[in-house]
């Protein structure tokens, strides 16, 4: 039948477009590292970018990385163009620099504190001196602001509070309140016009 489900045919699911890499175990393969199979609607990809962060399947915050670049893939009329690699912390703390090199960019995940706050720095600094892109969401964020602090500002002692909370050079300090479980509203809105 015409409308039978065929692997030459179908279109490819996020999933088969991300190749989940956690503490060096491949979770799910990306088909895409072989060959397209003839007639395949799934397309060779164009980007790959490295996701640091210690992958938690019940975070929705890790759940929802893959739409989003899915969706921006598809503002850029590129569906399917961006490959995703996570990458634990433990990994990326040992991992060979040159293993980085294969990413056009690098998204630094929430879900803090990681099991290894250096395997995260070291690849941000990665990052920062090859001159790649770099995201960080929210404990992400705050990473890449303790290796500032360290490795562009001299400030070796720069801690945050989750990993020490009695540091003397505290750059990113706990919540006083949880955003956990919060929800809060957006809304879409024209851009100011540009400067004359």
């Amino acid at each position: 039948p015409q409308n039978a489900a065929s692997p030459h045919t179908r279109a490819c699911s996020r999933f088969e477009r991300t190749r989940w890499v956690v503490d060096g175990a491949v979770a799910r393969a990306n088909p895409l590292a072989a060959a397209n199979p003839p007639g395949s609607r799934c397309p060779v990809p164009l980007a790959s970018i490295a996701v640091i962060g210690d992958l938690q399947p019940d975070n929705p915050t890790h759940d929802a990385i893959a739409p989003a670049v899915d969706h921006a893939d598809a503002a850029r009329g590129r569906d399917g163009g961006t490959v995703l690699e996570w990458i634990g912390t433990e990994e990326a703390r040992d991992l060979p620099l040159a293993a980085l090199d294969r990413h056009v960019g690098f998204w630094i995940a929430p879900g803090s504190p990681y099991r290894s706050m250096d395997g995260a720095l070291r690849v941000i600094r990665y990052a920062r001196e090859s001159d790649r892109p770099l995201l960080g969401t929210c404990a992400g964020f705050q990473h890449l602001v303790i290796e500032l602090a360290r490795d562009v500002l001299g400030i070796a002692d720069a801690a945050h509070a989750e990993n020490d909370p009695d540091a003397t050079n505290l750059f990113v300090s706990l919540l006083s309140c949880s955003l956990v479980g919060q929800s809060m509203g957006a809304r879409r809105g024209r851009r100011p016009p540009p400067p004359p």
